[in-house]
């Protein structure tokens, strides 16, 4: 976890491509799960060091924040591949 306040909570998190096809990263395609299970969307512009918009060919990685509106502590992190695509989650360290 990167950054905790009262307003905000911060993630630090890599997607890397490990298939065949591009993989699409955006910030809206993130979502963090709190250890109360309530699963947060991602804030638009929350952090300077957010996690870039771009598209990854195959192993291609980039590393960033995600963060949510609010004190959590973060438990799962949700990546989407495009808006139609596959979903992975990963455990917060």
């Amino acid at each position: 976890m990167l950054a905790q306040g009262d307003d905000y909570t911060s993630v630090q998190v890599t997607v890397v491509n490990n298939g065949d096809k591009e993989v699409s990263v955006n910030i809206l395609y993130f979502e963090v799960t709190a250890a109360d299970g309530t699963r947060k969307t991602a804030e638009l512009g929350a952090a300077g060091d957010q996690i870039d918009t771009v598209t990854l060919a195959k192993g291609e990685k980039v590393t960033g924040a995600v963060t949510v509106k609010g004190k959590i502590t973060a438990k799962t992190v949700y990546f989407k591949n495009g808006l139609l695509g596959k979903s992975y989650s990963t455990s917060v360290k």
